[in-house]
């Protein structure tokens, strides 16, 4: 298990596709019966989409996966709002899976990306025909750094909590010898 661990932990530090890791720490979720780590890497590996088995009601898409960027018509004009109240219409959060955002990281010009639910919601309030979300390219590395980034948290706690319970079983253990032999053993 600890293999795996380290394996999975120096495959995330220098690895350049996280969908490749997201099997090796599902497995290790698994193992070690993290069920919020698993349900974490299966929407990442799958996207955030209600055919996702782990999308549950109440999950949202992360903000870490928000892209800033515009809307455009079909012919490419933007949609130009200048109410601060309103610039949470300049981000989109991304429900792709993990490697479709890696593949479109590659991409060299900037990426459209149509959502008929908020063009109709933009329709609606603002009386405005938009086509799709346009950001650029560039957005994704910081996506997929925050990605990154919460993995190897999560598994850094996991590693943290199991030497603690290690420490913590080495200790009840001790508990079970003979005084004479605590008394010489126990540091």
């Amino acid at each position: 298990m600890k293999e795996l661990y380290e394996e999975i932990l120096q495959n995330v530090r220098t690895g350049d596709q996280l969908s490749a890791v997201f099997p090796s720490a599902l497995i290790f979720a698994k193992k070690v019966s993290n069920v919020q780590l698993e349900n974490w890497i299966l929407l990442e590996t799958n996207g955030y989409y209600n055919s996702n088995s782990a999308m549950e009601e109440g999950t949202v898409v992360p903000e870490y996966r928000s892209v800033p960027g515009r809307w455009h018509d079909i012919h490419g004009r933007p949609f130009i709002l200048n109410d601060p109240d309103l610039q949470f219409i300049n981000e989109y959060r991304l429900r792709n899976p993990v490697f479709d955002i890696e593949e479109l990281s590659r991409n060299t010009s900037h990426i459209d990306l149509p959502d008929a639910k908020f063009t109709s919601k933009i329709k609606e309030r603002f009386n405005v025909d938009v086509y799709a979300f346009r950001f650029s390219p560039k957005s994704l590395a910081g996506v997929l750094s925050s990605i990154r980034s919460h993995l190897i948290t999560s598994l850094m706690s996991l590693g943290h909590e199991e030497s603690i319970q290690k420490q913590e079983s080495s200790a009840t253990d001790l508990s079970l010898l003979h005084p004479t032999v605590k008394s010489v053993s126990g540091d």
